[in-house]
């Protein structure tokens, strides 16, 4: 006698119609997570990665403090120079703050800005003081040091620095001209200093 039909047999390792769609879930899932995964293992490794040598700054006032301390002692002596010689602290600063914008020290702007204005400049001459020759703020003994600080600082040719040299010496004395090519020559100094050291300008804390 035959037996009741029997449904066909399968495969003990086939997976039913439930278990495939279960399984295309979890890979659609996990491929759209791959992008987000790359992404955050990327971050880590450029956090933890070493900075390369070429890419940190090498603090020259750091790396040597002995050179800059007599840096620093030289400054200070020229400033003290400028002082007795009857140059006030505002025209030091003055100074400080045009040679520092020929050379494009954003640090050194950032200090004599704010020492100018402590020794009472006005915003409003160090507002122009890059185009001081078309402006009447200032008095021919500032115009005078500004015009030899900037020919110190740019070194021009003989006879221009000889005719700049000339046109200041009119308006100062022996002991001025030289306090003043003294704080030229070691406010160039500093700004190569810190140019090359590449020292940061913090933010304002107000």
């Amino acid at each position: 006698m035959a037996g009741s039909p029997k449904e066909p047999a399968t495969e003990p390792n086939t997976p039913t119609p439930k278990a495939c769609h279960m399984f295309d879930n979890i890979c659609h899932t996990a491929l759209r997570a791959v992008p987000k995964l790359v992404g955050i293992v990327e971050s880590m490794n450029e956090t933890a990665a070493p900075q390369n040598s070429e890419q940190r700054n090498v603090f020259l006032d750091k790396a040597h403090p002995a050179a800059w301390r007599a840096l620093n002692g030289l400054g200070l002596k020229a400033k003290e120079a400028a002082t007795e010689a009857g140059l006030d602290g505002a025209l030091i600063e003055l100074l400080n703050v045009r040679i520092s914008q020929i050379n494009g020290c954003a640090y050194c702007l950032d200090m004599h800005v704010g020492d100018a204005v402590k020794n009472g400049e006005s915003a409003q001459r160090l507002a122009v003081l890059s185009a001081w020759r078309d402006t009447t703020l200032f008095s021919e003994k500032e115009r005078a040091a500004l015009t030899l600080a900037e020919a110190i600082t740019t070194i021009s040719d003989a006879h221009a620095r000889d005719h700049e040299g000339a046109q200041a010496r009119r308006h100062l004395t022996a002991d001025e001209f030289s306090a003043v090519s003294w704080l030229a020559i070691t406010m160039n100094a500093f700004n190569r200093v810190s140019i090359v050291s590449q020292h940061p300008v913090r933010a304002d804390r107000d």
